[in-house]
């Protein structure tokens, strides 16, 4: 053996706490070139789709308080039920536009696969309903069409808690690596707001949490980052102890005769097959390379929600209340990573060296992303609207699942309206008055808790100051 060869350092996999002096991360990466970015896309969103969605007529029932309060709030105000709701739809959108952005920027630390995330998010609708719109308008029958596309691919009532998913992942990312305890407290204030905004969202969030994990145990201090994911979970249940824990206390075993619970029989064989293949692939590209993570998470979410969709469009087994709410998903996850994966081409393509992008100023960079983004827009519609008579008939031809799709959408809007006997309800729970009082109580248990949490980390650090100084 050559006496100068190097030894590889040894894996710090295992659980053990070896890498210290983390740096403390900020809370959001959002320097000048990402905020004017940012601010772009989110008015980009706007000018695309509130056109069709101010014209589009909302119906939905609620099993959760969030979106039902932000409603009554602004009718007390004199704004009318369905204005309010388009304007959260929308405000939604943007968001969520906006977080993925933030998400693959935090990832990838790059703008390239950013902007190109964002932009194919934005880019289901155009070449089928925003050029048709602009050409000619749109029939009430393509305005209900439309409506339907869009809460498909982007959310319904709970698009909100989608649209803070990317957000969430990435102060939950942050909390995971540094262990600070604010971000800590933000994150679970966020999740406890998905939680509150939509059943199928608050799973999905787990879900993402899990795979973020997952990949930090793989960089190492397995141990450490399995209490942080626990801490997150508990404080973020605890918070909405007051809504979940009477529904629990009425129906004790509702949770065993829930979907979620009664079919995890059916994640053999297919979802845990791709499970297994994609977090094998995902592992072996990986390779526990910290700049790698961002094709890792996005990949193994998409092979996740592609499995749960796959599953139930073809064998009929759901995990979840509402199955068809996960199509959101696999879009959201699913544009991460064709972005990603156009971003390689760029890399091969040599293309930031060719113009010497790095050289320049903050203002030529943000005015050149902006002229990329515009122009990659363009490409990728004029493409869209090549290849979408094509993918119609692919999804919704004979052999295609958008009919089932837009089925399950139709039921389950008619079943919730039918429950709340009125449109933008909320579903009653007809829980006792001590189970409420007993939730309210837990839950401000848990804020006393996360209060005191944030305090010993305030003096904390104050005091780790005062030392240093």
């Amino acid at each position: 053996m050559d006496p100068h060869r190097e030894v590889p350092e040894r894996s710090n996999f295992w659980f053990n706490d070896q890498r210290k002096n983390l740096k403390e991360q900020e809370i959001i990466l959002l320097d000048k070139i990402t905020f004017l970015f940012g601010l772009f896309l989110v008015l980009f969103a706007f000018i695309v789709l509130w056109p069709i969605v101010s014209q589009i007529t909302f119906e939905e029932a609620f099993s959760v308080p969030l979106i039902p309060r932000f409603i009554s709030i602004f009718t007390s105000l004199g704004f009318g039920a369905e204005d309010t709701v388009r304007v959260i739809f929308m405000g939604s959108f943007m968001l969520s536009t906006a977080g993925i952005y933030l998400f693959v920027r935090e990832l990838t630390k790059r703008q390239v696969p950013s902007i190109l995330a964002s932009l194919i998010y934005i880019l289901p609708p155009v070449p089928i309903f925003v050029i048709s719109y602009l050409q000619k308008g749109l029939t009430p029958f393509e305005l209900n069409s439309a409506r339907s596309f869009l809460t498909v691919m982007y959310g319904n009532g709970g698009l909100l808690g989608l649209a803070l998913i990317p957000f969430d992942a990435i102060l939950f990312l942050k909390f995971l690596k540094a262990g600070n305890k604010k971000i800590m407290v933000m994150t679970v204030l966020v999740g406890a707001i998905v939680l509150l905004t939509d059943q199928t969202q608050s799973l999905s969030l787990f879900l993402v949490f899990g795979i973020i994990t997952i990949s930090e145990i793989l960089l190492g201090q397995a141990r450490l980052k399995l209490r942080r994911f626990f801490q997150v979970l508990l404080f973020s249940l605890g918070l909405v102890f007051f809504w979940y824990f009477p529904i629990l206390l009425k129906k004790p075993m509702g949770i065993f005769e829930s979907q979620t619970f009664t079919n995890l029989k059916y994640l053999f064989p297919l979802p845990f097959i791709l499970g297994v293949l994609g977090l094998i692939f995902s592992f072996v590209f990986f390779g526990r390379r910290e700049k790698r993570q961002g094709i890792f998470i996005s990949f193994l979410l998409l092979v996740v929600f592609l499995s749960l969709i796959l599953g139930w469009l073809f064998f009929g087994h759901s995990y979840v209340l509402h199955p068809n709410r996960l199509v959101s998903n696999l879009n959201m996850f699913g544009v991460i990573v064709i972005s990603l994966a156009l971003t390689m081409l760029f890399d091969i393509l040599k293309l930031k060296e060719r113009f010497g992008f790095a050289s320049w100023n903050w203002m030529k960079k943000v005015l050149g992303g902006l002229i990329f983004g515009l122009i990659s827009f363009l490409v990728m519609v004029f493409i869209g609207q090549i290849l979408a008579p094509f993918l119609i008939y692919v999804i919704s031809g004979p052999f295609g699942v958008w009919t089932k799709i837009r089925l399950a959408v139709v039921a389950d809007k008619q079943e919730g309206l039918v429950l709340v006997g009125g449109n933008f309800r909320l579903i009653a729970r007809n829980v006792s008055d001590w189970g409420q009082i007993l939730g309210w109580v837990g839950t401000g248990v848990v804020i006393v808790l996360l209060i005191y949490f944030l305090a010993d980390g305030f003096f904390a650090s104050k005091l780790k100051k005062n030392i240093t100084e």
